[in-house]
């Protein structure tokens, strides 16, 4: 495997890093295919102006981004329904 250099460092740090986390296990509404693949899907959320200000608002008292605050809602939610302790998450 060739390694590319990326924003935090070799792609090898990050794959021998990962290698100990495990695969998010989520409850689905229907069978998983036999041959999982990595295709993903997108969903678009408008928030009202009102929470958004509000998420600044906080974001902002706690010295952290918007983004920050966002992502560990996500990871919240994904701890929740899957039971997991330890989620990962990339973003680019």
């Amino acid at each position: 495997m060739v390694a590319r250099r990326g924003a935090g460092g070799e792609l090898s740090y990050w794959q021998q890093q990962l290698t100990e986390v495990a695969p998010l296990n989520l409850p689905t509404d229907r069978p998983r295919p036999s041959v999982q693949t990595s295709h993903g899907a997108h969903m678009f959320l408008q928030l009202s102006q009102e929470l958004t200000e509000g998420l600044k608002q906080m974001s902002q008292q706690e010295g952290v981004t918007l983004f920050m605050t966002l992502l560990s809602a996500f990871q919240v939610l994904l701890g929740h329904y899957s039971g997991q302790e330890d989620i990962a998450v990339g973003t680019r």
